[in-house]
């Protein structure tokens, strides 16, 4: 690291830290140290220093740093309500990030292998961002999550996800470019309006799309009309036939949307191919740029430069 690029970065961040000082009493108290390349000491000593002179600090971005850890100090940071980190080299999370008060944690682009575990005891979780990870396996069991409204886990490498039942309160769940040949157990969750599912090995099953889209049926007949919820399913880049594509069309016309598109021939998997992620690239990034709203938008940036893929 060039040191006297580092000493601009340090200079850059105690400008932006007396900046956010500087919003005491606003309800959104932003911290930005987006793309500077400090010292892991000096990244604790600002995280030290948070408690005493912004106590109040809810927006944390600490993007596109080069991290390959958090600082264990995340821990004193009691009222930080978003913590953005997309775009380092992070394999895993602290146990310390279990104490926070998150609702949204944007964690995409960066080297996670694995579900981190931490996180399956943070029932605060509103918006969770892991997507363009390297994630095969996913958790047994979500329970603590009930309340997670929007999961963005596309770009992956996720062939299953056994405890997707437990997820009672999502509304969006992004799981393009991964490895599914099935669709994933979501016949349940009453409160989904977005399924993303496009470019994975999805073959069909007649039983997994008839079972959801009965029973989205039925619950809308008895509810009333304010109370109904209908289900978009993006399926584009898989491998259903024409026949398939027509059966899947008819079953959804009476209670949501289904996107089908161009579908691929067996063998011609492509895990970044195609247009995966178009609907849902802004989807929970741009709900956690303002953390007590799921509907703003703001687009991340990825570490290969420049909009994100679609």
């Amino acid at each position: 690291m060039d040191p006297n690029n580092n000493n601009s970065d340090f200079d850059i961040a105690n400008q932006r830290f007396e900046v956010a000082k500087a919003q005491l009493g606003n309800d959104l108290i932003t911290l930005e140290f987006t793309g500077l390349q400090l010292t892991e000491s000096q990244l604790t000593d600002f995280l030290s220093r948070i408690p005493e002179e912004i106590p109040e600090l809810k927006v944390l971005d600490l993007s596109a740093m080069q991290l390959d850890r958090l600082p264990t100090e995340i821990a004193l940071l009691r009222s930080l309500e978003c913590l953005r980190v997309e775009n380092n080299k992070l394999t895993g999370l602290p146990e310390e990030v279990g104490a926070l008060p998150l609702i949204a944690l944007l964690a995409g682009s960066n080297q996670f292998e694995s579900f981190p575990e931490v996180l399956l005891g943070m029932s605060s979780l509103r918006i969770l961002g892991l997507e363009d990870n390297k994630i095969v396996a996913m958790p047994d069991r979500m329970t603590n999550l009930k309340d997670l409204d929007t999961l963005r886990l596309f770009e992956n490498q996720i062939e299953w996800m056994p405890g997707v039942g437990d997820l009672e309160s999502i509304s969006d769940l992004a799981l393009s470019n991964n490895a599914f040949t099935r669709l994933p157990n979501v016949r349940y969750l009453d409160n989904l309006q977005t399924l993303t599912l496009n470019n994975n090995k999805l073959q069909y099953e007649e039983n997994d799309y008839h079972e959801l889209f009965n029973r989205r049926f039925i619950k809308n007949v008895n509810a009333t009309e304010y109370g109904r919820i209908r289900l978009t399913v993006h399926l584009e880049g898989n491998f259903f036939n024409q026949q398939v594509v027509t059966n899947l069309s008819n079953a959804a016309s009476d209670t949501g949307v289904i996107h089908l598109g161009n579908q691929r021939q067996p063998g011609t998997f492509n895990r970044l191919g195609g247009t995966a992620t178009n609907a849902h690239q802004g989807g929970a990034a741009a709900a956690a740029a303002s953390p007590q709203s799921t509907s703003n938008t703001r687009s991340r940036n990825r570490r290969r430069g420049g909009p994100g893929r679609g």
